[in-house]
Parts: C-alpha cells; structure tokens; sequence
C-alpha cells in the first residue's frame, strides 16, 4: 500500500513538472568550463575573474571588479550575443532576461550609499555599431534599483506614472549582505546577527516583456511592474538594435559605480516567463529537485525547442524550403525524441545545438532579406541613372540573385554580394560626364544602409523611408582618437533631433585632454588615377575646434575650410567640401572628418553626414582652382585689423603666386594660408580688451577709478592702432590690461581711504599715467599699498567699530576673473577663476594664498564669502549640516568633514577657521520663492526636498549652489554664504602676514568656492577671547609649562595671551580663544 502511494504521488509530480514545462532559452551562459574573457569571445575591461563556487550548484560564476575599485566605466565584461536579434524574430513580442546575481562583494567593499553601488546597474546591453563603451544609445539598462531604463530607437524611462501601482518601488536593499544569527547573544539574551556567507548572497532577477508591459522581477517576485503608455514604447520590436551583454558596467551616460557584482547562468527566452516557471528555475538551481525531476523537466524543454525550431522554419515560405528541409532532417537525425535522454546534462548539449542551428537560421534569412533588399535597391538606381555600364550591371544583379536563391548559409550570400559590389564600382567609372559623382564608392556614406538613404523633395526637405532608424550602419567607417583622449567615446549613430532630420555618425568627446583630435575616416582602395573632391554635411558646438573634412592620398592632405556654424546644435548643418587631392596609380584614398577638443569634459562633439565624392579625371587643370583659392585668401586678408598681421600675411600671399610650385601644391600652400589668416583674424577678433576696459569706465561710480579704465582703453588702443601691431603683441596687452584693472581696484580704495598722504600720492599718480608699462603701473600700485598699510594705525577703530583695509588686499574679490596677488598651489583637481570668483574641485589639496608685508601693529579680522561641499552627495551633505546645528550644538559630524580652513598667518601666529557647509546657505523653493533665482539660472541646480527629520520645515524645498553661476548669485547678489572669518593679532611692527585658505583633506568630489576676501582693523586693543584657532599647537609632550604674561606659571592655559614654555627651552606667545 505504502509502495502504491508513493507511485500515484510521484506520478502526480510528474505531471505537475509537466504542465509546468520551461521554455528553451534562446541564449544561455552558464560559465562552465570558462577561466578567461577569450574562452567566451567576450572582451574583459578592467578587472574581472571567472571564479568556483563553494556550492556546487553555482559551479563557475564570473565576479566583476572584485577588489570593489570604486569607479565608473572601468571595470566590465562585454559579451557579444545575436540573441536579442534572435529572440525577436522567434518572438511575438514577448521576451525574458533572467540570471542569478550576488552583490557580497560589493557591499563589504564599495558601500551600499550614493558613493558605492547603490546607483549601480545589474546588467546592461549595448551595440557594439552604435554605442559599443559609449554607454550612450541604442541601450537597455536594468538597474539594481528595481528599475529599467531603455533606449532602441523609442525609448522609456519606465516612470512611476507608468508603474501598475503608482509608484516605483526603488531600493537596492534586496542585493545587500543578508544577516544571519552568529549563534551568540547579546546581554539580555537576544541573538547577535551577523553578515551571511558569500554563497548565501544569490538571488535570480528575471525582467519580462510582453508588448508594452515590462516585469522586475527578483527571487521569483514581482518587485515592479510597468504598462510603457507615455511612448506607448514596445522594447521588443526594436531590441535587435543591442548585440553586446555589459556586465558590472555602471550604465548609460551617469558615472555611477561599477558594481562589484558576481553572476552566473545568463539566459534569453522568446516569450514572457510566468512566475510559476521562474520558481521553477529558482528550485531546478538551488537543488530542490531530484535528477528525475529534473530529467523530467528538461525534456519539456526539448520538446518545446524542437517544436519551435520546426514551426519558425516551416513558416519561412518557399524561398527558404531547403532550410526547412535540412532542419526537419537535422531534428531527427541528430537530436532524436527526448525521451532518450536519460540526463539534464545530455539535453543541454541538445538544447544548446538547437539554439545555435535557430541562430543560424535567423541570420540566414536576416542575410538574404537584407541581400535582396541591396539588389532591389541597386535595379532602381541603375535604372535611374543609366551609366554606360548599365546593362552589364544589370546582368551583375541578375546573377547575383540567382546566387542567393535558396540559400542554406550566410556565406553563400555573402559571396555573391561581393561579387555584386565590385561590379557596381565598376559601373559608378563608367560616366561619361567631366565631373563624375562617385559616392557609390563610398560605405554607408549617410552612415544608414543604402537602400534607406534619403531622398530630398520638391521644397528641399529630406525624405528617408520607413524605419531608416533601424538600419543604421557604419560598415567601412573607423573612428581615430588621439592618445591624450583615452576617455574618447566611439561614434555613435542615430536620427538627428531637429527639423532636418539626418542619419549621422556623432563623435564626443568625454576626455579633459586639450588638444586631442576626434577622426572618422574610411579608406577607399581601387581607385582610378586622377583627382578627386569629397565633400561632407557637418554640425557642430564651440567646444570641439577645427571641425573640418578631409581626403588624403599619397602623404597629402586636402582639408575643408573650418565648419563655421558653431553653437547651432543640429540645426545649423554646414556643407564643407576639401581641395582636389590626386589619387596615384596605388589607387588608395581616405575621407574622414575631424575635429579637436578645447579640453572641457563632457563637451564638444561634432556631426557628419552625407559624404560625396566627385571625380575629375587624370588631366585636370587646376589654374582655376589656385584663382579661387587666391581670391579666398585676399578676401580673408582684407578682414585683418591689425597692420602688422595684415602686411605679413600680404607678404607670403605674394611668395606663394609668384613661386614655382605647381598648381596643385599652391592650392595647398594656399589652403594652409588661409587657414593661418582666419586664425589670426579669429585671435584678432577674441582680443576684446579694450571694449572690457571702456565697459568697466562706464560702470565706475566714482571719477578717479574711471580715468584710470579710460587711460588703459587709451593705451591698448593706440598700441592696436601702430603700424606694426600683430597678434604677436597680445601678451604685452594682456598684462598691460591686468596691470589697469588691478590698478584700479587699488585706486578705488584709495580714494575712500580718507588720509591727506594717500589722497596725494593716488592724485600724482592718475596725473601720470600716459605711456606707463605694466612694471610701472606694478610699481604705482606697491606704493599705494604702501602708503595705505603705513596709515593703518591713524585710524580708530574697535571690534564694534572696524574700519575695513580691504584695499591692501590685491584682487580681493577677484574682478574681472583676475587673480593677480594670489598664489595657488594645487594637488590634483581643477581650479579655476570665473564669474568674479574662484574654484577648487576635487583636489587633493591646494593652498591660495596673499603675503601682506609690512602690516602695521594691531588687531585684525580677515573675512571671506565662500563655502565647502563635502563631496557631491548633497542629501548626506545637508544631513551633516543639519547634525551640527541639532541639539547642543554637537559639531563633530561636520567638522570632521570640514576640510577648509580660512587662515592668516605669520613668522609669530597661525590663526584659522573652518570654511562654512554648502548646506549652511539655501533658497526656499515654492509659492513665495526667490522668482529671479530662476531667471539667473534655471534647471542647473541640485533641488531637495524632506530628506532628513532635522529639517525644521520639512515642507520646503531647497536650492543650493550646483554651477559656479549658481554661487556667483548666492554670494554676490543675495549676500550668502558671508559668515567667514578669523581674527589675529600683529604683535611686531611692519610684520609680514600671510592670508588665504588651504586645504589638507580630500572627499571625493569636494569643490570649495571663495570670493569677496575682506579685511578690517580693529584697532590696538587686543579684546579677551579673541578667535584664533592655533592650529601648530605642539603635542603635549612637548609642553614643559603654561604662564601668564607677567611670569605667573599656570595649570592650563587660559583665555587670552599664554606663554607656552617648551622642553627644549623654547617659548612661544599663543592667543587662546
């Protein structure tokens, strides 16, 4: 009886497994057997290890930057697979991705926060086409968030809008350590938990779509679920545009962390899996099944992906009947009936083959479909323009598709393409006009497939045919970048966004590498001799320089003039077209475009479309052409303004007509003169000096500051003026213009200052400014500083009554982006002077600093507007501010971050203070905010909201500075982030003080903002507790007493002046606050 139980439940297991049947994944990657990229096909970036797992049913897994670096686009494995493209074509617009993943790794090593994983991706997909290591679009990005983000010609963002619940459920908690009991208590006898092991750590994300619905999945629950209404987006349909897996890339665009992940069993399926079917897979991985079981099971699986191979095949119609017939017999023949297998393992080897004999067959209609498409396409432009060649072309076509009749593989296909294509070149030489247009020689000249490249209408508009977008191509094009742009992207493909839309290849650079040259070129071979014109569509922004076309042969370059369009961004296209450049008998020409960067991150692109190629013949005069470009480089001379600039580049205009070089070298020495003359009329043109020094006159309130503006416009125009002036006299103006603007400040604070000695001294001065140099006009300023330090101690002034000396500072507030006075010394990072205040990002450490020499005795206050990011995670920022102002005024939280210390110091004292938080400043957003702060600055700002309890309005939302435009609005027109100060005290006449800021600790991602540096005298009274911080205190060791001004030994220094006595018999005066 017993026995006869366990029969009927066994055999109701059976049918259960069954009715349960899994589908046939498409593509699998289980990693087994695999210890290096190559054994994959796959390309490792960065750092990566193919691993074995203690348990046993994980075997092989792969485990991504596995010392957890934190860092972006660093660290991946790039995986080259078809199966998206195979999917789709087996697929009725369902399909599944679903693997297991372990995040151990990355949350003992890299943090769960904004600053480790937390933001990371847990797989993405790219092309390798159009966006391979440009992490731009065409993409599919699943984040560890729970959340999708997907672009493949339409895009979504899959919104909280989208979501069936109304909201996205976004935290990454699921893939963070798992806490176990350690098997002790704690002291009232409660278990002490404790982080789980490594192999603990699994789980399974499966992420499903059916039409425009889409499924995250995680351990077999739905953890988000989306209906793609906004674009009615359906990944499906257009997800063969991917053809690469990332794994641990940290996803499109952002600069997120590269997870520190572990994968393992990677699998694609046509068609959505069921929650029951994952579960399924969770309890076959996890060992849950017995071998029968699981037997069972898998040969569901091979009946279905016979089944599906057999009804893909027979649908393909008549013209793939010897496929269907090979794969009917291949079926039975070498996969046989499931029922023989007797292990999962035997049918995975099945499975396996079966999905590699469907991939075959997917690109073998996807081959022929596309060759008959070119041949149909080459028939209507044959007929359209009727070379002589015509009916041999023709008769090329005909044969060609006899070819692919039928067809059984790619190969055979491809074959008979290429036989077809040099039958076109041929064709395209058999013109017989003068000029012959030979862009059919060109690949993918409008980087999308022949037969969908655009036609132009009536009124001028171009026309491109249904779903060009999904054919781009780049097929013959390499992309060049210089060695100082190792962070250059590829080029990426895509339709332009304006009104004249265009396919277009568009090359970005992501370096901060001055200089470095963006190329894409392609080598044309084959050629007839003779002379050839290319000529290309190009758009671009200021950032990405000299953007220009190109043709080179035989060592010798032909370029475009420079696309001068600059800032239209996709609107403003630009036809450039290159000099004749002479192909010789090796019949090898390249055409490319080109452009530089101006170093900025991030910037700087340009795009290019339409490449033409004319050919001239092998006798071609080019008198005409050395006329033309003559009269381009007169026209370019005539817009000099300088007379020296003007009457050298006249001087070499007539070496080169009346040299003996041969046409076709003068049209290039011409070409590289106008290149040089627009140069210098670009550089005469960005000198704007004089214009800046009259703009700052007519701003001057007061009269004694204006003269001195007005003098400098005076002497840097008549020196524009000379007959021998040139671009080579720039840097003589430029400081000429620094020494009048600096000057100026001083003198404005000159004529407030208020003594007889100093009112005079600034009087003689303006009374002699004509013909001065900037040496001088250095040595006029000294001397004023001088005055106004040597009167400091005539005035009265108190802690309560200062009387501000700003003046002696030179470039206080750093005006007209000037810095002169200030040393900076930088550690790593960036720094940078602009909108009239200065920057430090990301350094490591840096020192600004002034030496005043010679201040007077006294007390001092030295103030500064400016604050400190402590990183760039402005949510954590805030909270740490927000700490130091809670409850007892607890400070520690920031000040450990607090890495800036605004200081004077000299041979007898160091004073400092901290640099105040970003987040001590701020605009309230909402009904009664600040309506200018949007008209200064707009969107560039970072918003937050009730992030923190420590809030005291939790119903505000907040802006803080994000751009240097944003601080120069917070400081400079609402007055914020004033509040920094430190007071000191000069005990020795004419004493040198060094004032300025400095920073000796680094948090990635800081940026620190100064300006409006401000100096008071508070007399000669020294106040009790007076605010310097001496921050080279000696260690305590070192200490051998504390006494009191008059000699009276203390226990403790106290408020006020110490004498501090030390062991090696040395004292030191020390101000206490």
């Amino acid at each position: 009886m017993r026995k006869s139980l366990l029969t009927l439940a066994a055999s109701a297991l059976a049918v259960s497994l069954q009715a349960q049947t899994l589908p046939s994944p498409v593509y699998s990657i289980d990693f087994e057997g695999v210890s290096s990229a190559q054994d994959l096909g796959a390309e490792l970036v960065g750092a990566g290890l193919f691993l074995q797992s203690e348990d046993q049913n994980f075997g092989t897994y792969y485990q991504n930057n596995p010392e957890g670096v934190i860092a972006s686009h660093q660290n991946y494995l790039i995986i080259p697979t078809a199966a998206f493209a195979d999917c789709q074509a087996k697929s009725n617009e369902q399909f599944s991705i679903a693997f297991w993943m372990n995040g151990y790794v990355a949350n003992e090593k890299q943090g769960t926060d904004a600053n480790g994983h937390y933001y990371s991706t847990a797989i993405a997909a790219y092309s390798q086409a159009n966006s391979y290591k440009t992490f731009s679009w065409p993409m599919f990005s699943a984040r560890t968030r729970r959340t999708l983000q997907i672009n493949c010609n339409g895009w979504s963002d899959y919104t909280p809008e989208e979501n069936v619940n109304g909201a996205n459920v976004e935290s990454n908690e699921w893939i963070w350590t798992k806490q176990v009991e350690t098997g002790e208590t704690d002291e009232e006898g409660n278990p002490v938990m404790g982080p789980s092991s490594f192999e603990e750590n699994w789980h399974y994300v499966t992420i499903t779509f059916n039409g425009l619905n889409a499924k995250y999945y995680v351990d077999g629950e739905i953890m988000n679920e989306w209906n793609a209404t906004a674009n009615s987006y359906n990944f499906v349909t257009a997800m063969n545009a991917l053809d690469a897996i990332y794994l641990g890339d940290c996803g499109p665009f952002w600069q997120d962390k590269d997870g520190a992940y572990a994968y393992d069993d990677i699998a694609f399926y046509a068609t959505e899996l069921t929650k029951e079917q994952i579960e399924l897979l969770i309890n076959i991985k996890r060992g849950e099944l017995s071998e029968e079981d699981k037997v069972i099971v898998a040969r569901g699986q091979l009946d279905v992906a016979k089944e599906e191979l057999e009804s893909y095949c027979s649908n393909l119609g008549d013209t793939y009947q010897a496929i269907n017939d090979n794969v009917l017999d291949w079926l039975m023949e070498e996969i046989g009936v499931s029922e023989d297998y007797a292990s999962v393992e035997a049918i995975n080897a099945a499975l396996e083959k079966i999905a590699a004999r469907q991939s075959e067959v997917t690109a073998v209609v996807r081959a022929y479909d596309a060759a008959v498409e070119q041949m149909d396409y080459y028939a209507g432009w044959c007929d359209k323009t009727a070379y002589a060649g015509a009916a041999d072309f023709k008769s090329a076509i005909e044969t060609a598709r006899g070819a692919v009749a039928n067809p059984t593989s790619t190969e055979t296909i491809a074959a008979a393409l290429e036989v077809l294509e040099k039958a076109k070149f041929v064709y395209v030489f058999t013109q017989t006009s003068d000029v012959m247009d030979v862009t059919r020689v060109i690949n993918d000249p409008w980087f999308v497939n022949e037969s969908y490249e655009p036609t132009m209408d009536e009124e001028g508009n171009l026309v491109y045919p249904e779903d060009a977008a999904s054919h781009l191509s780049k097929e013959g094009w390499t992309m060049s970048f210089s060695e100082n742009l190792r962070g250059a992207t590829d080029c990426t493909l895509y339709f332009t966004n304006d009104v004249q839309q265009r396919t277009t290849a568009n090359l970005f650079h992501s370096s901060t590498a001055a200089g470095g040259v963006l190329d894409v070129q392609q080598t044309i071979t084959g050629l007839p001799a003779g002379y050839y014109e290319v000529s290309a569509d190009m758009s671009s922004t200021s950032d990405a320089t000299n953007n220009h076309v190109y043709a080179t042969s035989g060592g010798v370059t032909k370029t475009s003039p420079v696309f001068s369009l600059i800032g239209g961004a996709w609107t403003a296209w630009e036809t450039l077209t290159a000099d004749k450049v002479r192909v010789g008998e090796d019949g090898t020409l390249t055409i490319g475009a080109a452009s530089t960067t101006d170093g900025t991150q991030y910037k700087g692109w340009f795009c290019v479309t339409n490449f033409q190629l004319k050919y001239y013949g092998t006798e071609y005069d080019m008198s005409a052409d050395v006329q033309n470009k003559m009269a381009e480089v007169s026209d370019a001379i005539a817009m000099l303004t300088l007379a020296g600039d003007k009457a050298a580049a006249e001087e070499k205009l007539r070496t080169i007509t009346d040299g003996a070089a041969a046409d076709y070298d003068k049209v290039s020495e011409l070409a590289a003169l106008l290149a040089e003359v627009k140069n210098v009329y670009a550089q005469e043109q960005a000198f704007t000096k004089v214009a800046d020094l009259k703009a700052l006159a007519s701003k001057a309130e007061n009269d004694k500051v204006k003269s001195v503006y007005s003098a400098g416009a005076d002497a840097l125009e008549e020196a524009l003026a000379a007959d021998g002036a040139s671009i080579e006299d720039f840097d003589a103006l430029n400081a000429l213009y620094v020494a009048y603007v600096s000057y100026a400040e001083t003198a404005k604070a000159a004529a407030a200052w208020g003594t007889e000695a100093v009112t005079g001294e600034l009087d003689a001065q303006l009374a002699a400014l004509d013909g001065v140099t900037a040496v001088a006009l250095k040595e006029k300023q000294t001397q004023l500083v001088a005055l106004m330090k040597a009167s400091i101690a005539e005035f009265s002034a108190s802690e309560d009554n200062p009387k501000d000396i700003t003046g002696v500072i030179i470039s206080a507030s750093f005006d007209a982006d000037l810095k002169e006075g200030w040393n900076v010394v930088l550690e790593g990072g960036t720094s940078a002077v602009s909108q009239g205040e200065i920057e430090f990002y990301d350094n490591a450490s840096f020192t600004l600093s002034q030496v005043l020499k010679d201040m007077p005795k006294g007390v001092y206050r030295l103030a500064a507007s400016g604050f400190y990011r402590d990183g760039n995670d402005y949510a954590a920022i805030v909270a740490n501010q927000w700490t130091k102002l809670s409850a007892d005024n607890d400070s520690t939280v920031y000040d450990t971050r607090a890495n800036i210390t605004l200081y004077a110091s000299s041979a007898s004292f160091n004073c400092g203070s901290k640099l105040v938080s970003i987040a001590s400043d701020s605009i309230a957003v909402g009904p009664e905010a600040d309506d200018s702060y949007a008209d200064y600055y707009g969107t560039t700002l970072h918003i937050l909201g009730d992030f923190t309890t420590n809030n005291a309005d939790a119903e505000t939302v907040v802006n803080y500075p994000y751009w240097m435009s944003n601080a120069y609005h917070m400081i400079t027109n609402l007055g914020l982030y004033a509040g920094n100060e430190v007071e000191f005290v000069v005990s020795e006449e004419k004493e040198d003080v060094m004032v300025g800021a400095v920073k000796t600790a680094h948090i990635s991602g800081d940026w620190t903002i100064l300006d409006n540096f401000r100096l008071y005298y508070l007399g000669q009274e020294i106040p009790v507790g007076i605010g310097c911080v001496e921050d080279t205190m000696p260690e305590a060791s070192a200490v051998a007493g504390y006494f009191s001004l008059d000699g009276i030994q203390l226990s403790a220094p106290r408020k006020g002046f110490n004498i501090v006595k030390f062991s090696d018999g040395s004292t030191k005066k020390v101000l206490v606050k």
